[in-house]
């Protein structure tokens, strides 16, 4: 009699198996659902760059996160933006672990450099009552693991948030 091994089975649909949404405090991450990154070539190019550079800046429209409603935020080179800008850290590193809640929005929360390469941007497309806050860090060095340059962007919908 033939035993038939689940082991590889069960090991092939592990590494296949794609988490498509991420949820915390009611949020929903869908990485697809909302296009993917399209660059920007138009609106601020921000005044944060270097090492652990930031700038804050006023919202295009009111913005609710975690049941508050914001109109200021705070852009870090090392890849997040705070709603509010009540943060003091340098934020260099992902400093996630405390169970205090923080209005962070952490696309690649690492220590980022922004160099003579790199540009950090931000720009409101589409008209009222449908715009869409776009921030863009563009060409970042990335020292995880072996030095790299990176590109991503968060969209922050004035509709739905």
């Amino acid at each position: 009699m033939k035993t038939l091994n689940y082991l590889p089975l069960l090991i092939i649909f592990s590494v296949t198996t794609i988490i498509y949404s991420q949820t915390y405090l009611g949020y929903i991450f869908i990485p697809t659902e909302y296009g993917n990154y399209s660059e920007i070539t138009e609106g601020t190019i921000s005044s944060a760059t270097g090492n652990d550079g930031a700038e804050n800046i006023n919202l295009p429209f009111p913005f609710e996160y975690m049941g508050i409603t914001y109109s200021t935020a705070r852009i870090s080179v090392n890849g997040w933006i705070e709603m509010g800008q009540t943060y003091t850290g340098s934020g260099a590193f992902n400093e996630l672990e405390s169970t205090v809640k923080k209005p962070l929005i952490c696309p690649l929360w690492s220590d980022l450099y922004a160099d003579a390469q790199s540009e950090i941007r931000y720009e409101t497309v589409g008209e009222y009552p449908a715009r869409i806050f776009v921030i863009q860090w563009k060409d970042l060095t990335w020292y995880e693991g072996s030095p790299s340059r990176k590109s991503f962007q968060v969209k922050i919908w004035e509709l739905d948030g």
